[in-house]
C-alpha cells in the first residue's frame, strides 16, 4: 500500500516496491476519491517514480469533478493519459486560447478513448466529467518547474470564483 506524504494542502502517495514489484488494488481508488473530496486541490495521486529526477514518472491522480487543471503546456515533453476509472475530457487549445480539439475519455468498458499520448507542445487541461475521475499519468521526467508554461488567458487556481465560471465554461 502506498504511503501517504504528510501535506495539508494536497495528497501525494509513493508507491512501495517489494523486490522490485508495486501494485495497486482497487480499494487504493477509494482512498484517493476520499482525498480528492476533503483537499484543497480536490486530486490527489501515487507516484510510482522515486522522485523527481526520475526519467520516468508514472502518476495514478484521483480527481474531484471540482478539479480545476488550468490549461498549460510542456516543453520537449511527451504525455500519457489511460483512464483507469470514471471520464474525463482532455481539451487542446490554440495560443489565444481558442479550443482546437476535445478529446472525451472514459475506461475501456465505456467505449470512448481510454489512452491518449500527446508529443506536441499544445497549450491542454484536463476536464473531470463524472464525480471522481482515476487516471495514469505517464511523463518524462526530470521535474523541471519550468519546463510547464500556465497559460495566461486562464485564471490562476488562487482565483477560485473566475477559475469556477472559465471551467464551466469548457464544459
Amino acid at each position: 500500500m502506498p504511503e501517504l506524504e504528510n501535506n495539508h494542502k494536497r495528497a501525494i502517495r509513493y508507491a512501495i516496491y517489494e523486490n522490485g514489484i508495486s501494485h495497486v488494488k482497487g480499494d487504493e481508488i477509494d482512498i484517493g476519491k476520499k482525498f480528492a473530496q476533503s483537499l484543497e486541490t480536490k486530486r490527489s495521486r501515487i507516484c510510482f517514480h522515486r522522485n523527481s529526477n526520475d526519467s520516468i514518472h508514472e502518476m495514478m491522480i484521483t480527481f474531484h469533478k471540482d478539479t480545476y487543471v488550468r490549461p498549460h503546456k510542456h516543453f520537449s515533453k511527451t504525455e500519457s493519459y489511460l483512464v483507469i476509472d470514471g471520464e474525463v475530457e482532455i481539451v487542446f487549445f490554440d495560443d489565444e486560447g481558442c479550443i482546437k480539439k476535445r478529446v472525451p475519455m472514459g475506461n475501456y468498458a465505456s467505449g470512448k478513448d481510454f489512452y491518449l499520448k500527446s508529443i506536441s507542445e499544445e497549450w491542454h487541461t484536463v476536464l473531470i466529467k463524472t464525480d471522481f475521475a482515476t487516471i495514469l499519468e505517464i511523463t518524462n521526467g526530470p521535474f523541471v518547474a519550468n519546463d510547464c508554461l500556465f497559460a495566461e488567458w486562464a485564471p490562476k487556481p488562487t482565483d477560485t470564483i473566475r477559475a469556477k465560471a472559465y471551467k464551466q465554461s469548457l464544459l
